[in-house]
């Protein structure tokens, strides 16, 4: 069976699944797919605009995966090089938060949540979390402070 994803970085790419569907969630790893890591330099406006949401088209169904960013082929200094990229990511939240909050929030969220969120230190998630730890650490400050706490409604 033939996948084909979309996402806000590239053009439509097909390739073969290495997975299947399984109870309901799209589970699988990706073939290794070659082009530049670096998020484009463009106006985000929604969650559909970050670089590393996509499109998943399967069959009869098309779902927006949160946490489909572009990934390197194996190579020497390919851990620094993703982490780097997704420290650069949180910048494009950022951007949308300044827009809306709650799809900033979002954004966050779904993107750990996805099942294409790699665990055991791969480098783009690894950066990227590093960069919301790093936010959260400013805002537990501001929270000492008397901030108020997001609420997410």
């Amino acid at each position: 069976m033939e996948t084909q994803v979309k996402d806000s970085t590239t053009a439509t790419r097909s390739h073969s699944p290495k997975g299947e569907v399984s109870c309901g969630q799209y589970n699988q790893q990706w073939d290794t797919l070659a082009f530049d890591l670096k998020p484009a330099v463009r106006p985000i406006h929604e969650r559909e605009d970050l670089s590393f949401t996509g499109w998943i088209f399967r069959d009869e169904f098309q779902v927006m995966d949160n946490w489909l960013p572009a990934r390197l082929p194996p190579q020497v200094g390919q851990w620094a090089l993703e982490y780097m990229t997704g420290k650069s990511m949180l910048e494009e939240v950022m951007a949308l938060q300044g827009i809306d909050e709650a799809a900033a929030f979002e954004a966050m969220k779904f993107a750990a949540s996805s099942p294409n969120w790699q665990t055991g230190g791969s480098g783009v998630e690894s950066g990227f979390f590093d960069s919301i730890a790093a936010l959260a650490i400013v805002g537990m400050r501001a929270l000492a402070r008397g901030e108020e706490l997001y609420r997410h409604v």
